[in-house]
């Protein structure tokens, strides 16, 4: 957490010492030594056989409690110091100890975002228990002034931190992170004092440091070759970016910004780039950061994805409609959850006049995550409605119903509370059913049964958002009547009362000429559908009537004689006819 200096601790041993001191020494030194390569486990097996050899005396005992800080058992060590100042034990060490505790305590409060007056309390304790420690023993607490000059700068002490920053990069040349500390405390001063006039020339050496500081630790970091200190490299030259930034060196300042997004987009603050720099330099800016990304860490790697997705945003305020496009569709390629990349795709394409392209780019992202869809329509109604609005009539006229169902749905889903667009969805569902049921598969047919039924839903919404509009009744009426051929005496009424109220506006005189004329149609077809359904009616009764004189007309047809009474009938009519026979001859006779 804390870089640890130990340059000045091998002088500490170059006097004669006895045998067993020797050794305790040594255990001490090599035990230091892999604190310093970030090994603190092994570092704690050395100092408690130091501790051994001594009796656990405070001079070894210290460095067990030092080691455990690291391993995160910081609790434990401030429970163990307070035994001992308990115990009365007093001196450079203990405020050493505190000091170190207080330090590692304030960054845990960082990083469990723990209420800002705890973390300065913390840091706050550090330094005054650290600055005590170095002032006594500079050489042996010499890896106390890193924690020391960290602290002093969160708790806005910037002397004292610039002070230990100075000394903690004199005893670690090659530490980066001790180049990077400095740095942002020289800024710090910089800042301070540029905005005094008569400490301008001071201002300007704080710069200078502050500037030759993360150049150091960019130097530094690059010699180390892992991939960890390769995304750290970004931080310097993020730095330095705002640093030029300071000075209105704008082209400097796009250059490490570039620079920083080669190596760790993920530190870098967009629209603080894009405040920096103007509108062309940002896209430029952006397109090096692609290309150093790539150099960085090969075209494979996602983590540029942000970066393509800002190139496309500062390509689209440039009006560089295909570059946008081609940037967001790159950066949706990387992360499939930048869902807006697809809106975005579509306002590029549609300013391509790429109509076709630009809806399927929005369902797209309606499929993926609809409300990320409706979120950025309604970001920005006043531009975006206009567009779909645009999209929707482009679909209409080239008979692409669906499409513009499509897009009438998304509008329901900006503006729910807006009766016109359920309309809309109502009447390019029916169309784009009425389409269908002109063909001769029976697939085809089912599935306009199913649009008809949506068209049903949304002209029932839009009805009961404007209930006194006669356009709507006439249309709910419309798709109950003529195509789901059901609820006929329901449309009839509608149809009535459509023409009723339509009547009744077109007798005001405040309407607008759009208004009047959506009522004059509404009249028209409510008047004509309602006719139409009189005589309808009248034809049925009249079928009905024909149908009940039919019957009584027609003699009622005879009942079927079975086979055998048929038989025995006949039998028995031969018999009577027989005796008329017999009865005829005994006349004769």
């Amino acid at each position: 957490m804390f870089t640890i200096i130990s340059l000045l601790i091998l002088p500490l041993f170059s006097c004669a010492a006895p045998a067993e001191a020797e050794s305790v020494d040594a255990l001490i030194a090599r035990g230091r030594v892999l604190l310093t390569e970030g090994k603190p486990l092994e570092a704690q097996a050395l100092f408690e056989a130091a501790e051994a050899q001594d009796g656990a005396s405070l001079k070894t005992r210290m460095w067990t409690l030092r080691s455990w800080l690291p391993q995160g058992r910081v609790n434990d060590t401030l429970n163990e110091i307070d035994k001992l100042d308990r115990a009365g034990t007093k001196g450079p060490e203990m405020d050493y100890l505190y000091g170190m505790a207080f330090a590692f305590k304030a960054k845990g409060y960082i990083e469990e975002r723990a209420p800002a007056g705890v973390v300065d309390m913390a840091f706050q304790d550090a330094v005054r228990y650290l600055d005590k420690a170095t002032r006594v023993d500079a050489v042996r607490f010499a890896d106390a002034f890193a924690p020391l000059a960290e602290s002093a700068w969160y708790a806005r002490q910037l002397p004292l931190a610039r002070s230990a920053a100075d000394k903690a990069t004199r005893l670690a040349p090659t530490d980066p992170e001790m180049q990077l500390l400095l740095g942002q405390v020289a800024i710090a001063q910089f800042v301070a004092s540029n905005a005094i006039e008569a400490e301008k020339d001071l201002a300007r050496s704080h710069w200078d440091t502050a500037c030759a500081a993360n150049l150091k630790a960019a130097q530094l970091l690059g010699t180390v070759g892992t991939p960890a200190a390769r995304a750290r490299t970004a931080t310097p030259h993020l730095e330095l970016a705002r640093a030029f930034g300071w000075k209105k060196m704008s082209a400097e300042a796009a250059r490490e910004y570039a620079l920083a997004l080669g190596y760790d987009p993920s530190i870098v603050d967009f629209g603080e780039v894009r405040g920096a720099l103007d509108p062309a330099q940002f896209v430029t800016t952006l397109e090096a950061g692609c290309k150093n990304f790539v150099d960085n860490w090969g075209p494979e790697n996602p983590g540029d994805a942000t970066i393509q997705w800002w190139l496309g945003f500062a390509q689209f305020d440039q009006k560089q409609y295909a570059a946008a496009e081609a940037a967001f569709l790159a950066a949706v390629k990387k992360r499939p959850d930048y869902y807006n990349s697809w809106f975005y795709t579509a306002l590029a394409r549609y300013h391509q006049q790429k109509y076709a392209e630009a809806i399927e780019a929005l369902r797209k992202n309606f499929d993926e995550n609809p409300v990320d869809l409706v979120a950025s329509i309604d970001g920005n109604r006043g531009y975006n409605i206009p567009i779909i609005d645009f999209l929707i009539g482009w679909s209409a006229q080239k008979n692409r119903n669906l499409d513009a169902a499509f897009l009438s749905e998304v509008e329901t889903a900006v503006a729910p509370e807006h009766a016109p667009y359920w309309n809309n969805l109502g009447l390019f569902y029916r169309d784009a059913g009425d389409a269908l049921a002109r063909s001769k598969k029976e697939t085809d047919k089912a599935r306009a049964k199913e649009l008809w039924e949506k068209s049903l839903v949304a002209y029932e919404k839009s009805l009961s958002l404007a209930p006194d509009d006669p356009n709507y009744m006439n249309d709910l009426a419309v798709i109950l009547d003529y195509n789901l051929q059901r609820e006929l005496p329901r449309a009839k009424a509608l149809y009535a009362k459509a023409l009723e109220r339509a009547t009744a506006e077109l007798e005001r005189k405040d309407l607008t000429s759009a208004v009047r004329e959506l009522r004059v149609m509404a009249a028209r077809d409510a008047k004509n559908n309602l006719e139409r359904l009189v005589r309808q009616a009248e034809k049925e009764k009249e079928r009905e009537k024909a149908k009940e004189q039919e019957k009584k007309d027609t003699p009622p047809a005879p009942v079927p004689v079975p086979p055998e009474k048929k038989d025995a009938e006949k039998e028995g009519g031969e018999k009577k006819e027989g005796l008329k026979q017999d009865v005829r001859a005994a006349v004769v006779r």
